[in-house]
């Protein structure tokens, strides 16, 4: 026998099944990462409409039986669509890219309000226009932080010593976080990485949402931001993301 269920949700994903159906992916804030499959969403309009769009926050009603693959999406009423996020491709792929990563790295059924409540007030500052590398390093190091994946950052992984300001650190994604000159393997992959950029990554990991609004990131961060952050993450998920691939595309092209 199904049993019914309300909450609010995130669309993660979303893909046409069939005819007239949706298979669609949320990020709820009572029941963590659920599918579901929305009947008819492709002829309806007034159960479904605008409201299964990826990175759309809506109320959620579904029924599920125990121990059953999918959900079944009853109703689905849109709360927030943040259609300023569709109006600009760089923005587009941003917020794909949040949800993409949230998915990967969420089980099914893990809830978690502080990281729904995370994705939430990411996707309304891009909805709001703030800069994107910006926002997508923060993202990717709280997220982690919420999530129990923490890097080591203030201090080498191995010596436990503090990194010397005049010598070059780097970032080993097998060992977790920083690593020192003296304890670095030339064979060993990694990433170079400036006390600077290490202290703002960790900054932002523990800063709350006021303090991220003040933090500001050099441009020589960002970069080397976002090569220890994806080196980190693909190591973590064994794979580089679609949405990933697709930011770097935009990126290029711009």
């Amino acid at each position: 026998m199904s049993m019914f269920y309300n909450t609010y949700a995130i669309v993660l994903d979303s893909i046409d099944y069939g005819e007239s159906d949706r298979i669609v992916k949320f990020y709820t804030i009572d029941y963590g990462k659920i599918s579901g499959i929305a009947k008819g969403a492709k002829r309806s309009k007034k159960r479904f409409v605008n409201s299964l769009e990826p990175f759309s926050h809506v109320k959620l009603i579904f029924a599920q039986k125990p121990n059953a693959g999918l959900a079944r999406v009853d109703q689905c009423e849109l709360i927030n669509g943040f259609h300023s996020i569709k109006k600009n491709i760089e923005i587009i792929a941003a917020a794909s890219y949040f949800v993409e990563l949230l998915s990967e790295m969420v089980r099914e059924g893990q809830k978690n309000q502080k990281v729904f409540d995370l994705v939430l007030k990411f996707l309304k500052h891009l909805n709001d226009g703030k800069e994107p590398d910006t926002l997508t390093r923060f993202f990717e190091i709280r997220l982690l932080s919420m999530l129990g994946y923490l890097p080591h950052l203030d201090k080498c992984v191995v010596c436990k010593k503090l990194p010397d300001e005049d010598l070059k650190i780097y970032f080993s994604s097998a060992k977790g976080g920083v690593v020192c000159q003296s304890c670095i393997t030339s064979a060993e992959p990694r990433v170079s990485i400036s006390l600077g950029t290490a202290k703002s990554l960790s900054l932002a990991a523990n800063a709350s949402m006021e303090g991220l609004n003040r933090l500001i990131l050099s441009s020589h961060a960002k970069k080397e931001g976002a090569l220890v952050l994806e080196d980190f993450i693909k190591y973590q998920l064994g794979k580089e993301l679609k949405s990933k691939k697709f930011m770097e595309k935009i990126k290029c092209e711009m």
